[in-house]
Formats: structure tokens, C-alpha cells, sequence
């Protein structure tokens, strides 16, 4: 695409953006006139004599109360997705001023608005701070009354103010949760990362070509691993057969050589960027008869024996010899768990799987390898050489 197609695509998206911008702060301020009839609505009922309907008036005073933290909680949001739209287009501006160089004493005397993508910030402390405040105020106002009407002994001052205070501070607790998830795009992304184990935290091609070359008598060598599964490379006369026997040889997972540098960098990545580390592998092997091993624990102990640091593992399942269930298949596999988890990247080494992990994190890494060369990725795949150059991308997108 050339910088005129680009320029314009990015016209267009400021266009739609504004007006998304613009629609979500319709949306609030009509929220808040929402806001404004649902507490006015129940006042009168100061006036009724409190006769047989006091237990009535009390449920209806707590139950506006929680109808109006829901709507300022709700109203918070929105301006949370209006604040996000604005990150966007103040992003856009950014392109442009940067594009067409535009003159510094201009930049001054006529960008009032910011072009920092973090600007304006989510905890506001000087306009929308004082809507939650007066909110959660008569929020927990209702709500004090409405239980303190409700119960069948009369409640000192002491907890009173208990009750007025609680509910008003969980109520601005709550608008800080949601802002602040909101601002670091927790909401989308947590602040993890994926992480295969084959091709990626160790020498897999390597070790592959010692056992088929002790097994078959042949000489095959990595440069010669162009595609995966390896037995439909042509001209190599490897079949299943021969990729089952090594892969259920317990001796080939307990001597797997590990990449060098893969521990030091993900106790970088741990200690220094706080990610959490999530290691997903398919290795649905028993071995043969009379060859039986637990995978898992020899998986664990291997990652254990060579450093490699992780908060979680997650083995999927399925093979030739092992059928799969339809719960596993939906449920259990790096896809589903990178979904529900809200992975923010992967390190991947398989092409079609880094593919459509792309559309489910922000970025996937993608080891170089030659078997993962023959497809275009999408753009938020990252082809990378090394655990090092893994960790560089990350301090930028981190």
C-alpha cells in the first residue's frame, strides 16, 4: 500500500472515529438525564405517610439506589469507550502532524488538542469525577435510608455513616477498577503472554534429524525440514510410522536440547516487564507398549531441569492414536484458552496456527524457521529470530 492509499484510509478512519467519538457522548448525556428522572422518581414518596407501605418505600429507596450505581457505572464506561475513541483520533492527528511536517509555531497556535494517544487521561479529576461522586453521594444516600427504614430496630449514628460510607467508597472504588483496566486495555488484553514449547523453546528440528538419521540410516539435516509434518516433504521416505516410533521414544522428550537463550530471556520478560508466562503445547503422547511414560511430568521436569520459569501449562490433546472429545476440540485447545484467557501475545512457530492466533491476540511472534516460510503473515504476525529480538519488540509494545 503507498502513502496516498494509506492517507486516506487514515481520513477515513478519523471520520468514522469522530463520529463514533461523538455518538458515545450523546449516549452519555442521555444516560444522565436517565440517571437524573431515576432518583427523582421515588422522592415524593417522602411525603406518603409511612402507615402499612414503610417495608415498600424502604425496597424501593435500595433498590433505585442500586438501579443508579449500575447507571453511573454504565454511564463510566461510556465515557471510558468515548475516551478510547479519543486516544485513537488524537493518534491519527499524530500521523498527520508527523506526515506533512507541519511547522512547530502552527502546532502551537492552533492544535488546542492534544496528539498524545494517552491523552486525555481515564481518571478524571477535575469534571467527570464530580458526576460519580454526586452519583454514588445520592446513591448511597438512598441506600442508607432505604435500610435503615427497613430494619425492625432503630440503628445508632455510628452505623449509619457505616452503611453511608461503605456503600458510597465501594461505589468509587469500582469507577477506579473500570477506568484504570480500561486505560492499560486490560479489558481486552491481560498483561500475558503464550507460549508454545516445540520450534520455539527448543531445538525440535535438531533433535528430530538425530533420532530419524539413528533410525533410518539416512542423513537428513534441519536446512532440509521445508514443510511440517515432515513425511510430506517429498523425496525424504519418512512416514507416519516412522514420525509415531520417535515421537512415542520417552528418550527423545527427556533429551530435547533447549534454546540457550529462551530461559534468560523469559525471566526478563517476568521479572522486568511483568508478564505472566502461559506455555501451551500439543503433546498427546503414551508412548508404545511396553514403552508407557507420563508426558506431562516429563514435559514439567524438563522445563523445570533447563530454568524455564512459567505461571501456568496447558497440554491439548489429540492425535492418530489418541481420539479427541468434542469438548476438548472446542475447549481445550491454545485457541480457546488464548480467547477466554485474553492473551496479549504469542510466541508461535507454526505458520497456520500463528495465523489464527493473530486474530485473537494483539501480536504473535512467530519463530523463523524454514518450514514456516511459504505463507504471507497478517500484520500483526511478527516474524522474529531469537528469544532476544522477542524481548526488544516487547519493551516497545509492552
Amino acid at each position: 500500500m503507498d502513502n496516498y492509499s494509506i492517507n486516506k484510509f487514515m481520513e477515513a478512519e478519523y471520520k468514522q472515529i469522530s463520529e463514533a467519538h461523538f455518538n458515545v457522548s450523546q449516549r452519555i448525556t442521555s444516560f444522565f438525564q436517565y440517571m437524573l428522572a431515576i432518583y427523582g422518581a421515588p422522592l415524593f414518596l417522602l411525603s406518603i405517610d409511612v402507615g402499612n407501605v414503610k417495608n415498600t418505600k424502604s425496597i424501593i429507596f435500595i433498590f433505585i439506589s442500586i438501579i443508579g450505581f449500575f447507571v453511573s457505572m454504565y454511564v463510566n464506561q461510556l465515557r471510558c469507550e468515548s475516551l478510547l475513541y479519543a486516544n485513537s483520533i488524537n493518534s491519527i492527528r499524530n500521523y498527520f502532524f508527523n506526515e506533512c511536517n507541519i511547522d512547530i509555531n502552527f502546532q502551537n497556535n492552533y492544535s488546542v488538542l492534544p496528539i498524545q494517544k494517552r491523552k486525555p487521561s481515564f481518571v478524571d479529576t477535575f469534571q467527570f469525577i464530580w458526576i460519580i461522586l454526586t452519583a454514588s453521594l445520592v446513591n448511597a444516600g438512598y441506600f442508607t435510608y432505604g435500610v435503615t427504614s427497613l430494619t425492625f430496630y432503630s440503628l445508632d449514628l455510628i452505623v449509619t455513616c457505616f452503611i453511608f460510607l461503605a456503600f458510597f467508597i465501594i461505589q468509587y472504588l469500582i469507577y477506579l477498577y473500570i477506568t484504570v483496566v480500561t486505560e492499560s486495555g486490560q479489558n481486552f488484553y491481560r498483561h500475558r503472554i503464550g507460549v508454545d514449547i516445540d520450534g520455539v523453546l527448543n531445538l525440535h528440528e535438531k533433535q528430530f534429524c538425530t533420532y530419524i538419521n539413528r533410525n533410518k540410516g539416512i542423513n537428513l539435516a534441519s536446512s532440509q525440514i521445508t514443510n511440517i509434518p515432515v513425511r510430506k516433504i517429498p523425496g525424504l521416505g519418512i512416514s507416519r510410522s516412522d514420525e509415531q516410533k520417535i515421537f512415542n521414544d520417552r528418550d527423545y522428550w527427556i533429551e530435547m536440547p533447549v534454546d540457550e537463550k529462551a530461559s534468560e530471556v523469559i525471566r526478563d520478560i517476568k521479572n522486568i516487564l511483568g508478564y505472566e508466562i502461559e506455555i501451551y503445547t500439543w503433546r498427546a503422547w503414551k508412548g508404545v507398549k511396553g514403552n508407557y511414560f507420563n508426558i506431562k511430568k516429563i514435559t514439567k521436569k524438563w522445563l523445570k531441569d533447563h530454568h524455564i520459569n512459567y505461571d501456568e501449562i496447558y497440554f491439548e490433546h489429540g492425535n492418530v492414536d489418541i481420539p479427541i472429545t468434542l469438548n476438548q476440540a472446542l475447549h481445550k485447545s491454545r485457541f480457546s484458552y488464548a480467547s477466554n484467557r485474553r492473551l496479549k501475545f504469542f510466541v508461535e512457530d507454526e505458520i497456520d496456527k500463528a495465523i489464527k492466533l493473530s486474530h485473537i491476540c494483539k501480536y504473535v511472534f512467530l519463530i523463523d524457521h524454514l518450514y514456516n516460510q511459504d505463507k504471507n503473515i497478517p500484520v500483526n504476525v511478527i516474524r522474529v529470530a531469537s528469544w532476544e529480538e522477542i524481548y526488544e519488540y516487547l519493551k516497545i509494545l509492552n
